[in-house]
């Protein structure tokens, strides 16, 4: 049986959803756009749960890089500076 998906940041999971879909569109023009069809789902996993949205930045930043590649200046979709 699936674990049921909590919250993030508040956004329940069809929010969740439609954050990533605008990540991924922050990785348009990079090397690794489109995402991989997985890595939605593996970062989904991983947030799930999660409150503080800087962190949660920072989480996709990190899976984005390791499971697709380094993109732009191995940079995540979200600017270093949102997420510092």
């Amino acid at each position: 049986m699936a674990k049921k998906f909590g919250s993030t940041c508040g956004l329940n999971e069809k929010g969740v959803d439609a954050f990533l879909n605008d990540a991924e569109q922050l990785d348009k023009g990079t090397s690794r756009f489109p995402w991989p069809k997985t890595l939605k789902g593996k970062i989904k996993a991983a947030i799930d749960g999660m409150a503080f949205m800087p962190a949660v930045k920072g989480k996709v930043n990190d899976l984005v890089v390791k499971e697709a590649g380094p993109g732009l200046l191995n940079r995540g979709p979200f600017d270093s500076k949102e997420v510092a």
